[in-house]
């Protein structure tokens, strides 16, 4: 039986995590608390940056402060990996930029 990327190998979940972030395109750090209560948020991250990948295919930007994952609170980086394991179908990506702008992205597993 061959795995998603045509071998046979044994994945494993870190594998299939490093592979949902890597498809992102994108760097995450922790927003300041200073950007968070700009904001008026209590948590979320930040998008550093953004390359090639589903991401910049939807239109985030850099800057932009994640705060929700389909349902979930994000307040740690570490936190996307999983949230992306998880999920099924559709997913909807919640925040805002640094001017205030409420925006949400969604895309197709």
């Amino acid at each position: 039986m061959q795995n998603s990327q045509g071998s046979t190998a044994l994945r494993t979940k870190e594998d299939e995590q490093r592979e949902n972030i890597s498809s992102l395109g994108a760097e995450f750090s922790s927003a300041s608390k200073q950007e968070l209560d700009r904001l008026g948020l209590e948590s979320g991250i930040k998008v550093k940056a953004i390359n090639k990948g589903k991401l910049a295919d939807i239109g985030i930007k850099p800057g932009f402060i994640i705060t929700r994952i389909g349902q979930e609170r994000v307040s740690d980086p570490n936190q996307v990996p999983n949230l992306l394991t998880k999920k099924q179908g559709g997913l909807l990506i919640e925040g805002y930029y640094p001017n205030g702008m409420k925006a949400y992205y969604g895309f197709e597993g």
